[in-house]
């Protein structure tokens, strides 16, 4: 449990946009945190690998920064890249098949209904 809170701790300053640090992060991701989190996720890495995950972390860091410099006055929030509408259609009544007619073609049927293989234990 302390692990999970240190780990949430760590991404909520980085990405906190009200952090007055953002667009200004002073927080370099140290060996340290890269270890604690790959013992979260249970992976072993060697220094290697952590070195390089050390390096690519902070590049995305520093791209999260960038962004968070982007002037995004008047500029709607969106949850998505582009406008979609649904694409319902108007509830119709179409023919009933019946129940017999649709189980005609059933591999194996029992008191009306379809009969599957069991999925669960």
């Amino acid at each position: 449990m302390a692990d999970s809170l240190k780990t949430f701790s760590l991404l909520r300053k980085l990405l906190d946009p009200l952090n007055p640090f953002i667009g200004h992060i002073i927080m370099k991701i140290t060996r340290d945190d890269i270890i604690h989190v790959a013992n979260l996720a249970r992976l072993e890495m060697d220094e290697d690998s952590i070195r390089k995950f050390a390096v690519q972390i902070d590049d995305i860091l520093r791209c999260v920064e960038t962004l968070n410099n982007v002037n995004t006055e008047g500029v709607q929030p969106t949850s998505h890249a582009i406008f979609l509408t649904n694409a319902f259609r108007n509830d119709e009544e179409k023919q009933d098949f019946g129940r017999d007619a649709l189980l005609e073609n059933a591999p194996e049927k029992e008191n009306g209904n379809f009969v599957v293989p069991k999925v669960v234990g």
